[in-house]
């Protein structure tokens, strides 16, 4: 995987507050509750969080940005203010995260954090560690969040990004931190992404089997060259 090159000075725009206060005034920042997306969809933490800056130039792709375990969709906001100051836009869903991904870690299953992930993200029943239906599943939410937007914010030409009522994933860039840095991983074997980014994760290994988790090693729609990560040596997960 490669280091991407935009880090640097996203991390330095970041920790400095002028960075944050000139893109703030020409970002649009909407927060939309997932149950005004689908009556059925309910709330785990915050309201879903979009960004988009129409004053620059459009790169005409879409971040799906997934915090991690416990965070806040709204948790993400500085850096999706940064991202959409940049042309892209952005959204950071609230989903179901309560439960670590770490929880498999243990497992004498090979298995466990390939159904651990593939219920959260499509509500199937295969995992004993989380329950999440197919309404509340991920890809659910976002499909539910991206229609609603069509629909409703004509200003952000959310159209490009939705065709016959799904995602257009070659225009999509999948994005997280911690577990929702496992969740891109993930999406991006499943679609043909344009890009996976990985922030601090995935942690998906099998400490009693010693060797990573099998959908790390399985076939990917998103070619290997399109996932990034960045780790840092001392996170507290990077055994």
């Amino acid at each position: 995987m490669k280091l991407i090159k935009l880090l640097p000075a996203l991390f330095i725009c970041l920790l400095t507050s002028s960075c944050f206060i000139s893109v703030r005034a020409q970002v649009k920042i909407t927060l939309v509750d997932p149950s005004v997306t689908n009556a059925s969809i309910e709330r785990v933490h915050a309201p879903h969080g979009i960004a988009y800056d129409n004053h620059v130039p459009s790169k005409h792709k879409l971040i799906l940005m997934l915090v991690g375990t416990g965070g806040h969709s709204t948790d993400s906001r500085a850096m999706d203010s940064v991202f959409a100051s940049w042309g892209y836009h952005v959204i950071s869903l609230d989903y179901e995260n309560n439960v670590i991904t770490t929880v498999c870690s243990p497992s004498v299953d090979s298995t466990c954090f390939d159904r651990f992930r593939q219920e959260i993200i499509t509500g199937a029943p295969v995992s004993d560690k989380v329950q999440v239906g197919s309404t509340n599943s991920l890809l659910n939410r976002f499909n539910c969040l991206l229609r609603y937007l069509v629909r409703n914010d004509p200003p952000g030409k959310w159209n490009e990004f939705v065709v016959g009522g799904h995602p257009v994933w070659n225009k999509i860039i999948s994005a997280g931190h911690s577990q929702g840095a496992g969740h891109a991983g993930y999406l991006g074997k499943m679609f043909q992404l344009n890009r996976v980014v990985m922030f601090s994760g995935p942690q998906d290994y099998l400490d009693s089997l010693q060797k990573p988790g099998a959908w790390q090693l399985g076939k990917s729609a998103t070619p290997p060259s399109r996932f990034f990560a960045f780790l840092h040596v001392d996170d507290h997960f990077n055994f």
